[in-house]
């Protein structure tokens, strides 16, 4: 199927097969996948073995070959320790290239994590050294189990919440309502998302994976937490974190008073107590 970005592919592979450092690449993401496949608005995420990253990664010339470029910087990988080089071309096409070691492909390959990004789908563009045969999707097919999550983390995650709800007020307090917001609809909403993941999990009857960072939110999650969650969010201003932080006690209490009840972890209670019975 033609798409918008076929020029961008083809000038990266014409660049590419002139290019001795890169060995071998391939399309990933919503553009290589079936399951919720790219639309519209989807980029295009590309994979690079490259015998050395930092030179295409630190510098952007080389981009220019593959389009003309309007914004480009550097990013760390949502997973390992690697790095891309995302760029805005012409059209408002953004292209990810994630660079990564050539010599570092076997172990990569291995890693259950960019095997579960592969199992979503993709495209091979070229790969010079056969680097795509260290795939190995043997197992992969068998059906998954239902993972509970750990009894430690749970209570890790409760106590983390419970503890930056009076860290924020005291930055509320101070006048610092940046720090508060940020860690109001920030790091406490990660903590959330954590909870409505658990609730989730335990809810299904067969196991069902659940994509990374909050991606389709709103396909997966029940409506009644999404329409709550409508107000868990705040203005910058001191009310309104005021109201969004206790918005998302709430919220939060609830959620994890059921997966700890499913899980037949005891509810610190206290900790909630203590929290509810701050003044500020």
């Amino acid at each position: 199927m033609t798409t918008k970005y076929d020029v961008i592919i083809q000038n990266f592979l014409r660049f590419s097969q002139a290019c001795e450092d890169f060995r071998a690449a391939a399309i990933i993401g919503s553009r290589a996948r079936t399951e919720k496949s790219a639309d519209e608005f989807s980029d295009l995420d590309m994979l690079v073995l490259s015998n050395d990253p930092e030179k295409h990664i630190d510098n952007n010339d080389w981009v220019s070959e593959i389009g003309e470029v309007h914004i480009t910087f550097v990013e760390t990988l949502p997973l390992g320790n690697g790095k891309e080089r995302r760029v805005m071309f012409s059209g408002a096409l953004d292209v990810d290239f994630a660079i990564v070691p050539a010599s570092e492909a076997k172990a990569m390959f291995a890693s259950p994590e960019i095997i579960s990004v592969f199992r979503k789908g993709f495209k091979i563009l070229f790969d010079k050294d056969d680097l795509f045969s260290y795939l190995d999707f043997s197992g992969t097919n068998e059906k998954p189990k239902k993972m509970l999550p750990a009894v430690k983390d749970v209570k890790n995650v409760i106590q983390d919440f419970w503890y930056h709800c009076i860290w924020s007020m005291k930055k509320i307090q101070r006048g610092e309502y940046w720090t508060a917001k940020m860690c109001v609809d920030g790091y406490m909403k990660s903590l959330m998302l954590k909870m409505i993941e658990w609730d989730y999990q335990l809810n299904q009857t067969e196991p069902k994976e659940i994509w990374h960072d909050g991606r389709f939110f709103e396909k997966w999650v029940d409506q009644a937490i999404q329409a709550e969650m409508k107000v868990c969010f705040s203005h910058y201003v001191r009310e309104d974190i005021i109201r969004a932080l206790k918005c998302s006690m709430d919220l939060f209490c609830a959620l994890s008073k059921k997966v700890t009840e499913k899980l037949n972890i005891q509810y610190p209670q206290k900790a909630e107590e203590f929290v509810r019975e701050y003044k500020f």
